[in-house]
């Protein structure tokens, strides 16, 4: 590893900065401060008036998140999903769904689930169709979502 001391350390050289300022109060950063409509509004009214949408949620760090892995290879222990950090299984988790109202950030308004909506008539049936399908990583993700948890994918992904 080079040392760079003495003769080939890199200077800076003060002539070339001779017209700069420390003026740091008329720095214009796009942002409209003079606005008069924006004082006495809490940051998230200011927020949602400068950029036409609400501000997005902070994700807290104290936040419970869990891990899960969707395996469909027989082969492999499948069909099931493999849940860590949460004392429930996926059948559990699709019981508790049942007819609750599922919101699943696609776009789409959201809706209550039900088995019939995967032509099933229990929730091991509705669990067993959802991995098959490719689909259990979704209501994983919505049933942490609606406990107030974050759901992390581990290992493959579709």
């Amino acid at each position: 590893m080079p040392k760079f001391n003495g003769q080939n350390k890199k200077r800076i050289d003060p002539r070339y900065f001779l017209n700069e300022t420390t003026n740091r109060d008329n720095i214009d950063e796009g942002v409209p401060y003079d606005d008069p409509s924006l004082f006495g509004m809490t940051p998230d009214q200011q927020y949602e008036m400068m950029y036409g949408k609400p501000r997005p949620e902070k994700s807290s760090k104290t936040e419970k998140s869990i891990t899960y892995t969707v395996r469909k290879d027989e082969n492999d222990g499948g069909p099931t999903v493999i849940l860590q950090g949460v004392d429930t299984t996926f059948v559990n988790m699709i019981e508790d769904l049942n007819d609750t109202v599922i919101d699943f950030d696609d776009g789409d308004a959201p809706e209550v689930f039900q088995y019939s909506d995967v032509s099933a008539d229990g929730p091991e049936e509705a669990a067993e169709f959802m991995i098959q399908n490719g689909i259990a990583k979704y209501y994983v993700e919505a049933w942490a979502k609606m406990n107030d948890m974050q759901a992390i994918q581990k290992g493959a992904r579709d």
